[in-house]
């Protein structure tokens, strides 16, 4: 912001939303309560399920929406997103090897985050992907680089679910359904 003289969000948009067109992913600055659908977590003292307010979650969100990038998506534009940065066309230079370099190998929790990048072993190969959770919902993410397919599921509630386990499922339903 100090170097351009521009917002974040506004550089986002211009730099990566706009010309990777992911017309499905906003700033949390921008988006409006009524467009997300309703949310569901379990009171951590009742044990009841209870509905997350969709205005509270953006306040929440958006008051640490420098950490993440601070964006809402939906599937078909994160698995263009995957697509797109894992081919390495979704910003100049290369950078797939700095970027795996970095995070999560397996289950080994022991890893630092780094650049976000989940490293899966499956049984059809290596993945790449991220598992992303806010109060009320949760989303993950697979891609498959000996395919150049991905899988995503995004759920709206964060709890009781298995997103790993749902989204590497599908994905063998997709990969057996290409011709070989």
């Amino acid at each position: 912001e100090q170097v351009t003289d521009e917002k974040f969000h506004s550089l986002l948009e211009k730099h990566v939303l706009e010309p990777n067109e992911l017309t499905r992913t906003e700033s949390l600055l921008h988006a409006k309560p009524e467009n997300i659908s309703p949310g569901y977590r379990k009171d951590s003292e009742s044990g009841d399920v209870v509905t997350v307010n969709s205005q509270e979650m953006l306040n929440k969100e958006r008051s640490t929406a420098r950490h993440d990038g601070g964006l809402l998506s939906n599937p078909q534009d994160l698995v263009r997103w995957a697509q797109l940065l894992y081919e390495e066309d979704a910003l100049e230079g290369a950078y797939l090897e700095d970027l795996l370099a970095s995070g999560y190998r397996g289950e080994n929790r022991s890893e630092e985050f780094g650049l976000g990048v989940y490293v899966h072993t499956t049984t059809a190969g290596e993945a790449y992907g991220h598992y992303s959770t806010v109060p009320g919902y949760e989303t993950s993410l697979i891609y498959f680089p000996k395919y150049k397919v991905g899988v995503c599921i995004q759920v709206n509630r964060d709890y009781e679910n298995d997103l790993r386990k749902y989204v590497e499922s599908l994905a063998q339903v997709v990969l057996n359904a290409i011709p070989r």
